[in-house]
């Protein structure tokens, strides 16, 4: 079973001044990539901020993101 897991806050700039984000850590996410992560035959794609929490467990593939693009 694939899964894919985002977590973390974002920043979307609206001007050159301004930009909408939020503070989300991300933790509730890696608490759920790592429960998946002791399951047998399932893989991990974890889709976070730098900022964000990563799963302790290792077998996840982390991509890091800074905005929606």
């Amino acid at each position: 079973m694939n899964v894919l897991i985002t977590a973390g806050g974002t920043a979307e700039k609206i001007d050159d001044v301004r930009k909408i984000s939020n503070i989300a850590t991300g933790r509730l996410g890696s608490l759920i990539a790592d429960a998946f992560l002791k399951m047998e035959d399932v893989t991990v794609t974890y889709v976070c901020s730098e900022e964000a929490y990563v799963p302790q467990n290792k077998g996840s593939e982390v991509r890091y993101i800074d905005n929606v693009e």
